[in-house]
This record gives C-alpha cells, sequence and structure tokens, in this order.
C-alpha cells in the first residue's frame, strides 16, 4: 500500500469507505489507522481515491507513506 500525502485532497472517500483503516489528519489528508494493510479492504478506497493517492503494491509487505510526518514515525 502506498499512501500519497502529498497528493491527497482530502475528499475522505477513504475514510468513508474504510473507517477502520484509515482516517484523515487536522488538515484534512489521508492517514493510515494500522497495519498491516488487508489489500482486499484497501482496494475499496484506491478505486474511490479522486487524487490518486492510495494504490496497491505488489510485493510490499507494510505501507509506504511519503511524507516528512511519515518518516518520523518510521513508516518511509
Amino acid at each position: 500500500m502506498v499512501v500519497s500525502r502529498g497528493l491527497c485532497i482530502g475528499a475522505g472517500q477513504c475514510v468513508l469507505s474504510t473507517p477502520d483503516l484509515f482516517d484523515q489528519s487536522e488538515d484534512g489528508r489521508v492517514l493510515l489507522r494500522r497495519q498491516p494493510v488487508d489489500t482486499e479492504e484497501a482496494r475499496v478506497a484506491v478505486d474511490l481515491c479522486p487524487s490518486g493517492a492510495l494504490r496497491l503494491a505488489a510485493g510490499r509487505s507494510g505501507p509506504v507513506v511519503d511524507d516528512q510526518d511519515a518518516t518520523a514515525k518510521g513508516w518511509g
């Protein structure tokens, strides 16, 4: 799972479709709530994301988040 917070426009479709997997930060951008990520569960949110901020990545065992906040948390 790749979460590109820089691409996120805050539409919230990920949160509405899979609230146990995604949340939104104070600025409205996507937050991954837990890992590991179930691919089938995440696919719904990936398909609904209007900005392409979410995508499935074959062969990845955990999420990749492309912002500095995630790097500080050890995710990136």
